[in-house]
């Protein structure tokens, strides 16, 4: 009886120890419940399920065969590993801890390479996984390989170790594609089976719109097609996946999308300035419908499905190029020259290569002079000489002095013409060449003098320096009417009890006054 005993616990522990030989073919798993109603094959695969059921009460049979007991099966499955005869396609992932089964499926190249084939009304395209981005999730992935055996029933998991006894899981990888990849295959798939959908067209030919009508071609509508593409890839089926992908009609063209297509504004001619050069950019008619009549023709026409015109009219600008020609410098907006005479020899180089570099400039209608931008660095490399000038209100030798002198006189020349002031700083002493109040210093990286064109056409300053005398003049198009403008300076005390010198400017037209301000206040050492 001994004996007896003896031989039936070593039955027991070589069924336990000893390993059947791994299968290599996968077993597909369904899930019937949650597939959708117009799956094909789904109650093929119920049937398939009851008769794993019946194999499954099959094993039980051949367990008690063998001499397994449910003890053996119970202590089967780690609860900290993969149960054994596990695979994830042919991955075998069998006793792995999480992390190590985790790294093992990344380390794996998964479904990435994969064919798909689509078809649709009798075509077929073949897709490689990767212009769809095909992978495998490993997290989805690595939870359904380490749950198997591992429910919350202890018959049922002894009953899942049964079986890994005798045939392998095999795990279908959690699976995901790139949805915009997918959908550009799609509609490329969608475009070769209906051709291209085309809605109608408006061009322009001389005084019609010629409408011409669309053609039926594929909606470029993936979002259901992906769908079912990606539920298949989800159960591992990868070969002609029917995808419902459908044609339209062009929609009719409206009378508002026809009025879009046709209506332009007129535009008129304008100014241009490059590198002080002013061009004249066109006009440009301008274009519309009679909508009432365009309605009637377009009904008729969309009904046709044939191509048929529509009568277009124009619109005139208000300036054309001409206009502008005889417009652009026909008058002398200001003028105003200093003395500079008694300078030396470097002074007088300074002035004149200044007074250079302002001459031709065109300033367009809006936009901000800078008087350091335009002449740029006073140093020798730009040919400018030493000479006196004012440096916190001493007499100094510095490269450059006598450019004050430029611009002090572009600013009064500024200020005649009746154009704004932007920014202006007076001198730390008082100058020889102009009145007290109506002076205009500039330095390399400190003050600048700018005024802005406010005049709706281009502006040019002339500016000429022959040793004795510096002359500015402004030229643009005649205000209409005329503009008289007059400049007066007021004495005042400033609040440290010097003399201050307020410069204000008055422009009229007529009897009418245009502008009455306060341009600037100076006080001087």
């Amino acid at each position: 009886m001994a004996e007896t005993e003896n031989k039936i616990a070593k039955d027991e522990e070589n069924a336990v120890s000893e390993q059947p030989e791994k299968i290599s073919i996968p077993t597909p798993r369904f899930d019937t419940e949650n597939e959708p109603e117009d799956v094909p094959a789904k109650k093929d695969r119920k049937i398939l399920k009851r008769v794993l059921i019946a194999a499954g009460a099959a094993v039980v049979v051949l367990a008690a065969a063998a001499g397994i007991t449910g003890a053996v099966l119970l202590k089967a499955v780690p609860a900290d590993r993969v149960a054994d005869n596990v695979f994830i396609e042919n991955l075998d992932v069998s006793g792995l801890t999480y992390d190590e089964l985790l790294d093992s499926i990344k380390a794996t190249y998964l479904l990435e390479n994969k064919d798909i084939s689509i078809t649709c009304q009798g075509k077929t395209m073949t897709i490689n996984g990767n212009e769809i981005g095909i992978g495998a999730n490993p997290e989805e992935t690595a939870d359904k390989a380490f749950q198997v055996a591992k429910s919350d029933s202890a018959v049922e998991n002894a009953m899942k170790a049964l079986q890994l006894k005798f045939r392998p899981e095999v795990i279908i990888p959690s699976a995901f594609v790139d949805d915009a990849l997918l959908d550009q295959k799609l509609n490329e798939f969608g475009t070769e089976v209906y051709g291209e959908l085309k809605q109608p067209t408006v061009t322009i030919e001389g005084s019609n719109a010629v409408i011409t009508p669309g053609t039926a071609g594929y909606n470029n509508s993936p979002e259901f097609a992906r769908g079912e593409v990606k539920w298949h890839i989800q159960y591992e089926s990868f070969e002609n996946i029917p995808v419902s992908l459908e044609s339209a009609e062009p929609q009719p063209l409206t009378i508002e999308e026809l009025d879009a297509a046709v209506y332009r504004d007129p535009v008129n001619a304008s100014y241009k300035v490059e590198n002080n050069t002013v061009s004249i950019v066109p006009a440009q008619t301008g274009r519309y419908l009679d909508k009432e009549e365009a309605a009637s023709l377009l009904e008729a026409g969309n009904s046709s499905g044939e191509t048929f015109t529509i009568p277009i009219y124009t619109s005139q600008p208000e300036v054309v190029e001409n206009t502008l020609q005889q417009k652009l410098f026909n008058a002398e907006l200001s003028n105003f020259s200093t003395s500079y005479s008694t300078s030396a020899a470097g002074r007088k180089q300074n002035v004149a290569i200044a007074a250079g570099k302002l001459n031709g400039t065109v300033v367009a209608p809006g936009e901000t002079f800078s008087f350091n931008g335009t002449v740029g660095l006073r140093s020798e490399a730009n040919g400018f000489q030493p000479a006196t000038e004012y440096v916190n209100g001493e007499s100094v030798q510095g490269i450059g002095g006598g450019v004050c002198q430029v611009s002090s006189t572009l600013f009064n020349t500024v200020l005649l013409a009746d154009l704004d002031i932007v920014t202006r700083s007076p001198h730390s002493k008082t100058v020889s060449y102009l009145p007290y109040g109506r002076d205009a210093a500039v330095a390399d990286y400190g003050p600048d003098f700018k005024f802005r064109n406010n005049t709706d056409y281009p502006i040019k300053i002339s500016a000429s320096a022959n040793g004795s005398t510096l002359s500015m003049t402004i030229t643009g198009t005649a205000y209409e009417p005329a503009h008289n403008v007059s400049l007066s300076v007021v004495t005042g005390t400033a609040s440290d009890g010097r003399t201050s010198y307020v410069l204000y400017r008055k422009t009229t037209a007529g009897d009418q006054v245009l502008r009455d301000e306060r341009v600037c206040t100076s006080v001087y050492k």
